[in-house]
């Protein structure tokens, strides 16, 4: 059993990949197989070979489209893996790729800044433009930021809304 490792001042907006607006607001999911061990719930994801299929994108390098985040619908297991919260190869995931949805970051975001992922290895970046050098557009945009008075990192709300 593992013991508590930090306490907040506050409660978290919500948790990485749960949809942040209830499902009769604008909200478009669909889904899709995972084809590598890449696909973690909160994360955006790529197009993969196939239709129907999708690879990790959040630390990987940047290949093909964007597609959405993976969203939290499902227990699970941690069997065999230490992170809960990464599909295994062949799974069924659940895309969000229109509404609002959180994701977790190790940066500081500020309302209307623009998602990217850098070209090279996936890692999270945010600017107040619509491109930036050596990165790749998420489609998506900071909804609720990061920035003081709350931590330099955590939990953050995305949109597609005024992307």
């Amino acid at each position: 059993m593992a013991f508590q490792k930090q306490v907040n001042k506050s409660q978290a907006l919500g948790s990485a990949g749960q949809i942040s607006k209830a499902f009769h607001n604008y909200c478009n999911t669909f889904s899709a197989v995972a084809t590598d061990e890449n696909v973690c719930v909160g994360c955006f994801v790529q197009a993969g070979d196939k239709d129907g299929e999708v690879k990790g994108a959040s630390g990987q390098a940047i290949t093909a489209n964007i597609l959405g985040v993976v969203v939290k619908d499902k227990y699970i297991s941690s069997a065999g893996t230490e992170a809960v919260h990464i599909y295994r190869k062949g799974d069924n995931v659940t895309i969000i790729n229109a509404g609002n949805v959180f994701i977790e970051c190790e940066s500081v975001a500020t309302a209307g800044q623009y998602v990217f992922l850098k070209d090279d290895n996936g890692a999270l970046a945010f600017d107040d433009t619509s491109t930036l050098a050596d990165h790749t557009y998420t489609g998506w945009r900071v909804s609720v930021g990061n920035a003081a008075p709350y931590a330099d990192d955590g939990i953050i709300e995305i949109t597609t809304a005024n992307a």
